[in-house]
């Protein structure tokens, strides 16, 4: 009997071994293919096929937006952008927007540097509006009818009294004011082109304008242009390092080559 009871003692001894060895066999199994080990292969895979954008401008402070997604203030480098053709656009409280296109490609910094324009919006000098000049009225000039002679006569008939001739009152000349000429803003190159020179003619203010596109140094030009019936200016520089063929890098003659 004592002999039963030791077998049965030892068996659940080694069935409780097996047990244990499948359990711990079973967590480290769990270990090497859980979420920590996909995590460190996710993180090495860096950012394929990016590069990164660097923008600064005078003044800064400025905000920045990269596809119309905004990314902070001047001066900074975003990064990672993907590789290919990005709108970018930069805004400031008193200043005219700055919209261009820059190309990004795989492991480069493109830049973006930026001289920002006060809006200002050109009005012509003032003249004061011409008084229509009017013709005063003169005085009538009356006749004064003399006295009558009475010629005594048999029958007794007075002379009659002549009617005072009296000069009529002319009629004053007026001449109108002129009408001005309404508000206007034409323009050749189709708008804010710096690849083009273009020439800008209008009225403001009843008076006439006419401006052309005109480089400020050999880098930077400055851009006439309408919006609607006003004209306005904007300066910017011409060199953009975009890595590609087709970058402008200087003014010449009005416009960006």
């Amino acid at each position: 009997m004592g002999n039963k009871i030791l077998m049965i003692i030892a068996g659940v001894l080694i069935l409780g071994g097996l047990a244990y060895m499948y359990v711990s066999s079973s967590s480290n199994s769990n270990i090497l293919t859980g979420e920590n080990s996909d995590k460190v292969i996710a993180g090495a895979a860096a950012y394929p096929n990016t590069g990164a954008i660097d923008f600064k401008s005078t003044p800064s402070g400025a905000n920045i937006y990269v596809d119309g997604a905004y990314k902070g203030l001047t001066p900074k480098t975003v990064r990672p952008v993907s590789t290919g053709s990005h709108s970018v656009k930069l805004t400031l409280i008193g200043y005219l927007p700055y919209d261009s296109t820059v190309s990004v490609r795989k492991g480069i910094t493109s830049v973006v540097y930026v001289t920002l324009v006060p809006n200002v919006t050109i009005s012509p000098s003032a003249e004061p509006t011409p008084t229509p000049s009017i013709t005063p009225t003169p005085t009538p000039n009356a006749t004064i009818s003399p006295t009558p002679t009475i010629t005594p006569t048999p029958t007794v008939n007075a002379t009659p009294t002549p009617t005072p001739t009296v000069n009529a009152t002319p009629t004053p000349t007026i001449t109108p004011s002129p009408t001005p000429f309404p508000n206007s803003c034409s323009e050749t190159d189709g708008g804010y082109n710096i690849l083009v020179q273009g020439s800008n003619f209008g009225y403001f203010g009843g008076f006439p304008f006419s401006y052309n596109d005109t480089c400020a140094d050999p880098v930077n030009l400055t851009e006439f242009y309408c919006g609607g019936s006003t004209i306005y200016n904007y300066t910017s520089s011409c060199y953009r390092q975009y890595n590609s063929t087709n970058d402008t890098i200087s003014c010449i003659s009005g416009m960006c080559v």
